[in-house]
Parts: structure tokens; C-alpha cells; sequence
């Protein structure tokens, strides 16, 4: 944790410093991550994003994907009260 980084790393304030080694007796990595999301407002509105990635010894490749369905519908109510002659006049009497 550097708490006065050096302005070479272009970061103003405090900072912390991780190396990661690279590992050349890794094998080939397949990794992968599914995420669902659903809304309900007044209809339900599901969503949907899957990444898939390979790191392999000679290339790397990267799969996204994200699907949505929006059958939504949105509904505000608004109530507007004007103030009409706000001030209080008293008249002399």
C-alpha cells in the first residue's frame, strides 16, 4: 500500500500495488458466468447476459452474450396544485 503513490502511476492519493506471477505451468482455462435478471413494474420483464472465456497456452477468447425482453409498461401519477395569489391581502377597514 503505497499512501503517497509516484506520480509516474498517474494516481492522485493512496494506492495499493498487487503483482501478480505469471504461471507458464497452468493449463488451459475455460471459465464461464450466467446472470439472470427479472423487473416487475406492472408486466414482467425478464433479462439475461452469459460470458464465456478460454485462455488457452497460444490464444485467448472471449464470449459474451445478452438477451433482454421489455414488455414493460409505466405509469406516474402527477397532482399539480397551483398557488394562486399566494399573498394574504388585509384591506383596511
Amino acid at each position: 500500500m503505497m499512501y503517497s503513490t509516484p506520480p509516474r502511476f498517474g494516481v492522485k492519493g493512496a494506492s495499493i500495488n498487487v503483482v501478480i506471477e505469471n504461471d507458464k505451468s497452468l493449463k488451459d482455462v475455460l471459465k464461464g458466468e450466467i446472470s439472470l435478471t427479472g423487473k416487475q413494474g406492472y408486466f414482467f420483464s425478464p433479462s439475461g447476459q452469459a460470458n464465456l472465456s478460454y485462455v488457452g497456452k497460444n490464444y485467448s477468447a472471449d464470449i459474451s452474450y445478452s438477451a433482454s425482453y421489455n414488455h414493460g409498461r409505466q405509469e406516474e401519477e402527477m397532482t399539480a396544485q397551483p398557488i394562486v395569489n399566494a399573498a394574504v391581502r388585509y384591506q383596511a377597514g
